[in-house]
């Protein structure tokens, strides 16, 4: 077994935790508290406002409200919201199964530490693996509001020594990883229900996974 230090570095949206489930209890429960009446139209509005913010960058919660409370007159305050995303029970039920065993079994690994690469804004984004943080070294949990491959750079100036294991859900991101330090392990984790992505410029992950189970035969 290798005594070098081992550094994992997970995404979080369809990787630790299911976005899509996470969005649409958080829809549903947007429109109970509305005094709305078409479910249907108000449930594929907050899917078009989604899609629409991240083909710009991170989705970000104030401008969804907004865009949201723009298409339609809700009966609710902003602020109560923004209390739904960070519903602790909708959450809970949004982590995937498989993260909470594999992330505890490595966290007691020696010369293992684990940490985070992910996009959007730093609240929501830690709200959603609150019960996880204790896993997490601080110091390796790197949330930024722009977009992942723009930190790509600074990120991997901290890692020159060591293993450097990064898994998400994006081919891109795992592509400009490799692109900068080829050193870096990359896996793609396709969830159950996910668009297969298509390798980009020749470029395939070094592992391909669909349950996080399967990181234990591959990180030693």
């Amino acid at each position: 077994m290798s005594d070098q230090k081992k550094l994992i570095l997970f995404d979080i949206d369809h990787t630790l935790f299911n976005t899509r489930l996470y969005q649409s209890l958080c829809y549903l429960k947007i429109f109970e508290l509305s005094g709305l009446h078409d479910s249907e139209s108000f449930l594929k509005a907050c899917d078009e406002i989604y899609k629409e913010l991240r083909r710009n960058g991170p989705f970000t919660l104030t401008q969804f409200i907004d865009r949201l409370f723009g298409q339609f007159t809700i009966s609710v305050d902003k602020k109560e919201i923004e209390k739904i995303f960070a519903d602790e029970n909708i959450i809970e039920q949004a982590l995937y199964d498989d993260a909470e065993k594999v992330l505890q079994l490595f966290s007691t690994k020696e010369n293992t530490q684990l940490g985070i690469f992910s996009a959007g804004s730093s609240y929501l984004q830690k709200a959603k693996i609150n019960s996880l943080l204790h896993l997490f070294q601080e110091e390796h949990i790197h949330i930024n509001d722009v977009d992942k491959i723009d930190d790509i750079p600074k990120l991997l100036e901290q890692y020159q020594e060591g293993e450097i294991y990064v898994v998400d859900d994006l081919m891109n991101v795992l592509y400009s990883l490799k692109s900068s330090i080829n050193s870096v392990t990359t896996i793609l984790i396709e969830r159950a229900g996910e668009t297969k992505r298509e390798p980009m410029n020749d470029f395939t992950p070094d592992y391909t996974i669909v349950s996080l189970n399967e990181l234990v035969t591959i990180i030693k």
